[in-house]
């Protein structure tokens, strides 16, 4: 197709096609071209000066070979010199608007700096999603900055990643190839979600445990917010839901009574509230379980980060456990149902 054709109709399939070259390739293509020329009328190929004559027996150049030489990079040159290519104001007006039209679709759905710093096997199935979508979108963007400036001799100036952005991207183009032409969000989000492996569950149960937050657990393992909470879902599924418990935090506690000895050490648990009504029977509860699955006591209190002894006390409702440690003790407890290797049992 001609150049005028290309660029009248705006066909982006054919400006896909096209390459140019940069300043600095024109310009040392240019100079080929010129040695060859001199070398024809037979000057030299620094000055254009005469060459001189030397005693020997070589023979000079093929002229044929020259000319062939010279035609071919003349035709490059021709083909990729973004000078060549002579375009009305009209036309670069239309140029620069399929410019930023094309911008805006390759950015829709292209992967953030996140993503691409963090090669989840999502990130990576959707990188390469986008590089198959948007390929011929963004080789007609390269074409089309080198037509509108072709000049200009920034190293970065036709590299895509100028498109990049730091927020989540609002498409996926792995629908297209999944034929997912017409699902709606947030099933998309539910069939993604649905994917969670017993290795990223585990990996979660493993970083609860250590109490880290949503938001950094998210982080970690590349999960949206609807995985964490399908996570969690998952999570109190598989272990009985404790009873609620009460921390005791909003307990008035007698600031002017001294605290002594393991009580004034401990961090895990806290002094008895005798009070019928905030009392809560967490302790027998986690007591039930342990007994239930033959963990050893022991080795779990070790898990958990408490004394022996605490634990004990704990769940016999002796004293009362602090507000993190149910949380913790029933993440430990699913991290166990999907693999028992974490804590030791009693054999029978």
């Amino acid at each position: 197709m001609p150049e005028t054709a290309v660029l009248e109709t705006l066909d982006v399939e054919a400006l896909s096609r096209k390459t140019f070259l940069r300043p600095h390739q024109r310009e040392e293509l240019q100079r080929e071209i010129q040695t060859l020329e001199w070398a024809l009328k037979g000057h030299s190929m620094h000055d254009g000066r005469p060459m001189p004559h030397f005693a020997t027996d070589a023979d000079p150049a093929d002229p044929e070979v020259l000319q062939e030489s010279l035609e071919r990079n003349q035709s490059m040159l021709q083909r990729h010199d973004p000078l060549a290519v002579n375009v009305d104001p009209m036309v670069k007006n239309r140029l620069y608007r399929l410019m930023r039209d094309l911008e805006g679709k390759i950015q829709a759905d292209m992967p953030s700096y996140e993503m691409m710093e963090r090669p989840t096997p999502v990130n990576v199935d959707w990188h390469m999603a986008w590089e198959k979508t948007h390929k011929k979108n963004v080789l007609a963007w390269k074409a089309i900055r080198r037509i509108l400036e072709p000049n200009n001799t920034e190293p970065n100036f036709t590299n895509v990643e100028l498109l990049r952005r730091s927020e989540h991207p609002k498409g996926d183009p792995r629908k297209y190839w999944q034929h997912f032409e017409e699902i709606s969000f947030s099933e998309r989000v539910e069939e993604e979600i649905n994917q969670l492996s017993d290795e990223q569950y585990l990996e979660f149960l493993k970083l609860k445990a250590l109490e880290w937050s949503a938001v950094t657990i998210c982080k970690q393992l590349g999960w949206h917010r609807e995985t964490y909470e399908l996570a969690m879902a998952r999570l109190r599924g598989a272990v009985p839901e404790p009873p609620a418990y009460d921390s005791g935090m909003d307990t008035e506690v007698d600031i002017d009574e001294p605290v002594y000895g393991a009580e004034a050490a401990s961090p895990v648990v806290s002094a008895r509230d005798t009070s019928a009504d905030s009392m809560q029977p967490f302790g027998p509860w986690l007591k039930a379980e342990l007994d239930r699955r033959q963990i050893i006591k022991k080795d779990f209190a070790a898990k958990l980060g408490v004394r022996l002894d605490q634990l004990y006390q704990g769940m016999s409702g002796k004293r009362r456990f602090t507000a993190d440690v149910p949380a913790r003790a029933t993440a430990l407890l699913a991290q166990f149902d999907q693999n028992q290797a974490v804590l030791r049992v009693h054999e029978n």
